[in-house]
């Protein structure tokens, strides 16, 4: 499937075919996401190069090739949808390309999966500072302003590959602009099935910071608050 902006293309990754795939890595995520966030080629030619519902994926691009993409993860068995990359061409950013990119991706996955929760994880600005990967305060500023909120959790991102760490200092972000909050049932059942998949069942039943996250999630009851990224600092202090 296949829409068209005035001079870019949004193509679903299924139908992008091998060589812009693998042009896409090279050329838009693998300058935009430190290595431990990035999963290999192989991977994501397997995980996207083929229609899949756990895995949706949108392209953005040009005659020339491809400039952004937008592509998620989905879990059957809690119904959320994690945002794992986001990215366009450096030389292209700041002319709306992401926001147009994002919107339509959303538009379709919802149609298409229904989720309870669209999730995505962002480099904490307090935590990390800028680097050749980006500024997270802008990073989050853009967020911010898309109608984003973020989970007041201690949250990381497993291991994506062995001999790799986890990346930690993350916001959990939701993507869906009028939720107030994610029901605690749900979110539980991603995170455990998220760190499985990467680490296996030994970091879901004992990893000493998984279950401290695990805990950290329960305890809000029903529901985690959805909280406005402009308030990080508040909830930095209430620490």
């Amino acid at each position: 499937m296949t829409d068209r902006k005035d001079d870019l293309s949004f193509v679903d990754c299924s139908a992008a075919g091998t060589a812009m795939l693998d042009r896409l890595y090279a050329e838009v995520l693998k300058p935009a996401f430190p290595p431990a966030e990035l999963i290999s080629p192989a991977e994501m030619e397997t995980s996207y190069g083929r229609p899949n519902a756990r895995f949706p994926g949108m392209i953005a691009g040009t005659a020339a090739g491809p400039v952004g993409a937008a592509l998620g993860e989905f879990s059957a068995a809690s119904n959320i949808l994690l945002l794992c990359y986001l990215a366009v061409r450096a030389d292209l950013r700041s002319r709306g390309i992401g926001a147009d990119l994002l919107a339509r991706a959303l538009s379709r996955w919802r149609a298409e999966l229904r989720p309870t929760a669209i999730l995505a994880e962002i480099e904490d600005p307090r935590r990390h500072p800028p680097s050749s990967f980006g500024d997270p305060k802008a990073r989050a500023r853009w967020y911010d302003r898309f109608g984003a909120g973020f989970l007041p959790l201690s949250h990381f991102q497993p291991a994506l590959q062995p001999g790799l760490s986890r990346a930690s200092g993350l916001l959990l972000i939701s993507l869906d602009r009028d939720a107030q909050s994610v029901p605690v049932d749900a979110l539980t059942l991603f995170l455990d099935e998220y760190i499985e998949s990467y680490e296996g069942p030994a970091a879901r039943e004992g990893d000493e910071n998984y279950l401290a996250l695990r805990a950290e999630t329960v305890a809000w009851g029903d529901a985690v608050p959805v909280r406005p990224i402009s308030r990080l600092d508040d909830w930095l202090r209430s620490d």
